[in-house]
C-alpha cells in the first residue's frame, strides 16, 4: 500500500508529491477527504497545492541567531557529553 498527499479542486484530485508508480498501471485506491482548504482572501479553495503545503510550515523555524551562533551552541552542548570507556 502506498499513500500520497493531494488536493481535490472540485473536479479532479491533484497529487502534491511525485507518484512513484509505473505509468499505465491501474490500481485500486481509497480516497479520504481530510479537511477543506480555504483561501483566506477569497474564501475559496487554494489553487496552488505547493503553496498550500508550504504554508503549513511557514514560521516553524523562528530564530534570530546567525548560523555561526547556532553552530557554537551545538559545539558547547556536545562538550557536556564526554566519551566514556565501556566495559563489556
Amino acid at each position: 500500500m502506498l499513500s500520497i498527499n493531494g488536493i481535490y479542486d472540485g473536479k479532479q484530485i491533484i497529487p502534491t508529491e511525485p507518484v512513484p508508480l509505473k505509468e499505465g498501471t491501474r490500481f485500486k485506491v481509497i480516497i479520504t477527504f481530510i479537511e477543506p482548504i480555504e483561501d483566506k482572501k477569497e474564501g475559496k479553495a487554494e489553487p496552488n497545492p505547493t503553496k498550500w503545503d508550504l504554508s503549513k510550515i511557514c514560521g516553524a523555524w523562528q530564530d534570530d541567531r546567525d548560523a555561526e551562533e547556532i553552530i557554537d551552541e551545538i559545539y558547547k552542548e556536545r562538550e557536556k557529553f564526554k566519551l566514556r570507556e565501556a566495559t563489556l
